[in-house]
């Protein structure tokens, strides 16, 4: 199959964002190789046509569609255009249900020669026609060669007001076969790179200026926790399906400080959260915690938080240290999936006069006493 890239224009946008009038998508071929010979011959783009670019653009309110070939070589060219299909849908996956909505056919020869005068005279045999599934009939559009190639085009009002189509396919052989998405309709993708701008756009959308308006903020989905397999049955293994991620974010909007941990999965249009993210609310305030705080590890001493946690297990290590004879340098949170969030998860701590202080990179703070 030939080589061809769509080019999209635009960043990832969800269909309901990507609301523009015109969609286009450019389909770029590489250009084909010169065989080796042992005779001198014409470039392989002047024994025969080759496609260039193809670009693409709908009109969904105006009821246009317009087709731009760019062809190698193209003055060789001028005279003919193979009869080819494009086909409009809701997406590019082969394996989606998916149909052609709009089905066009174009081509153009022209024959040039002379009359019974002796003088030149050509003829052209042209014809551009689309058909909409679910109509009857075909209608006509226009064909006609230009300095590069050929333009394409159609305009009718069953061409209005097709919203879903995301998708232009091109059909003819392997020489031509390509398809690719309109820019800013493409299928949204959950990677590494994305994940944490993905988590970022849930937040604003849940959260509002809590977050947008935020005077400090934090999110992240490391790179350590995500997961090209996503936990479709929710038995803790993660199996085939959608990529998933784990995402955390703490943000104060005036004094309000939230924290929010969840998993985002890869969404059609995209990432969702799945299930409903945790969220915790405080206000920032040293308060002493109340004595089972220390109690359910048999621990002693006094113990406050600026956060309102109780972090029993954070303060076992600390005693831990004091009972070798160590100064905590260090506590850390306990549990599963905190890799990579070191910024809430990890405390540097401090000892002055028997007195243990550890603090995150948000200010997040625990004091012991033993």
């Amino acid at each position: 199959m030939a080589c061809a890239v769509a080019v999209a224009t635009a960043l990832t946008l969800p269909a309901a964002a990507a609301d523009a009038a015109v969609r286009t998508v450019t389909l770029h071929y590489e250009r084909p190789q010169q065989p080796q010979s042992l005779n001198p011959q014409p470039p392989i783009t002047q024994q025969a046509e080759f496609p260039q670019a193809i670009t693409v653009s709908y009109d969904n309110q105006a009821g246009t569609l317009a087709v731009h070939l760019a062809i190698f070589d193209a003055p060789t060219w001028l005279h003919r255009l193979p009869s080819l299909q494009l086909d409009l849908s809701a997406s590019c996956d082969l394996t989606a249900d998916a149909p052609s909505v709009i089905a066009a056919s174009f081509r153009y020869d022209r024959y040039d020669g002379t009359d019974e005068n002796g003088s030149p005279s050509s003829e052209v045999d042209a014809r551009a026609t689309f058909t909409r599934n679910g109509y009857e009939g075909a209608s006509d559009g226009a064909i006609s060669p230009t300095g590069d190639g050929f333009d394409v085009g159609f305009q009718h009002p069953a061409l209005v007001g097709l919203n879903d189509l995301r998708c232009a396919r091109i059909s003819y052989s392997q020489t031509w076969d390509a398809s690719g998405y309109f820019a800013g309709y493409e299928p949204f993708e959950l990677t590494k790179a994305n994940a944490t701008a993905a988590f970022k756009t849930l937040l604003a959308a849940k959260y509002g200026s809590a977050w947008s308006d935020a005077a400090r903020a934090w999110a992240l989905c490391p790179r350590e926790e995500f997961f090209p397999l996503a936990d479709n049955d929710d038995d803790g293994e993660y199996d085939d399906g959608l990529p998933a991620a784990i995402c955390m974010a703490q943000f104060r909007h005036g004094r309000t400080w939230r924290y929010v941990s969840g998993r985002i999965e890869e969404g059609q249009d995209g990432a969702v959260f799945e299930p409903k993210p945790y969220t915790r609310e405080w206000t920032r305030k040293w308060r002493k915690l109340p004595a089972k705080c220390l109690r359910q590890l048999h621990l002693r001493g006094t113990a406050y938080s600026n956060d309102g946690t109780c972090p029993a297990l954070m303060i076992s290590d600390l005693a831990y240290d004091v009972r070798k004879g160590r100064k905590p340098r260090r506590a850390y949170w306990h549990g599963t999936n905190t890799a990579g969030f070191q910024t809430l998860a990890s405390y540097r701590c401090t000892t002055r006069a028997r007195i243990v202080t550890c603090t995150n990179g948000l200010g997040d703070a625990l004091r012991w006493k033993g």
